[in-house]
């Protein structure tokens, strides 16, 4: 099945392209992935159903079959990274948009109370806050 998207310029564009495009992105680290899968055959630290199919690929041929791992395996690795960096996109994404609710919904609740704070003047402008107030309205502080 091939999908197909509309790109901002309008034009339709297929899966295959988006993926050329971030595998591009990604060649600067190229060396950084076919090193790691080198140093997993070497090492003896191999992701079994890579190399299943490349041994399925080889037809039995164990030299062939570490060629097409190491092509397996840095498909597989390109993958991880794309996921990685896009879970870190959307966990920066979800920490702004937090911090951004976090003060609108702070500035939404003016007569916001705590009856455990007791009468006291504001560290900042040393304004007079009433008994259970956490938030000072001269100086706009939270008070803690």
């Amino acid at each position: 099945m091939f999908n197909l998207f509309r790109s901002k310029k309008k034009q339709m564009i297929g899966d295959n392209e988006v993926y050329a495009r971030v595998y591009n992105e990604l060649e600067s680290g190229d060396n950084e992935v076919y090193a790691r899968a080198y140093n997993e055959l070497q090492s003896g630290d191999i992701h079994y159903a890579s190399m299943a199919r490349a041994l399925v690929k080889a037809e039995g041929n164990q030299e062939k079959a570490t060629g097409i791992y190491i092509q397996e395996r840095i498909g597989s690795l390109k993958e991880e990274m794309l996921k990685q960096q896009s879970l870190e996109k959307n966990k920066k994404s979800l920490e702004k948009n937090k911090k951004k609710t976090i003060t609108q919904d702070f500035r939404l609740l003016t007569s916001y109370y705590d009856p455990s704070y007791k009468s006291r003047s504001c560290n900042n402008c040393s304004a007079h806050i009433p008994k259970g107030r956490v938030y000072c309205f001269n100086c706009k502080t939270m008070q803690e």
